[in-house]
């Protein structure tokens, strides 16, 4: 969950910067709080928050090579 974590953070922070619409700030929340969630250990709750945050996600994932993040995300998503 430490490796997660750290990409998420990275993820965030990039999604932050690039957000253009309300729909984006939302994808923002939702990896913010799959990040707390890997914090926690928690693994279903970081699922859910991934699933929630959407393709846009997985996009910037990719983009930036958060490579376990995007795993995380391409599996959450069913793509």
């Amino acid at each position: 969950m430490t490796a997660i974590s750290l990409e998420l953070g990275k993820l965030r922070e990039q999604m932050r910067a690039s957000a253009q619409s309300a729909a984006e700030d939302k994808a923002v929340g939702e990896i913010a709080a799959a990040e707390e969630d890997a914090l926690a250990a928690n693994g279903p709750g970081v699922l859910r928050h991934l699933k929630n945050a959407g393709t846009w996600a997985f996009d910037v994932a990719t983009k930036i090579g958060a490579s376990v993040a995007a795993e995380a995300l391409e599996k959450s998503l069913g793509l």
